[in-house]
C-alpha cells in the first residue's frame, strides 16, 4: 500500500539517478530550444513585464 503522506510524483532510485535526470532534462531543453517559439524559464523571468 502506498504512503498517502508521500506526495512525490517521481522517486529517484539508484546513486546515479539524479545525474540521469539532469542529462534527460538537458537533452529535452536542447530539443525544445530548436523551436524558435520556445522561451526558457530563465529567459521568461528576465523579460520585463508590460
Amino acid at each position: 500500500m502506498a504512503d498517502t503522506a508521500d506526495t512525490r510524483l517521481r522517486l529517484l532510485v539508484g546513486d546515479d539517478a539524479p545525474a540521469q535526470v539532469v542529462a534527460a532534462l538537458d537533452s529535452r531543453r536542447r530539443n525544445y530550444a530548436r523551436d524558435p517559439r520556445f522561451v526558457s524559464a530563465a529567459e521568461a523571468a528576465a523579460e520585463p513585464t508590460h
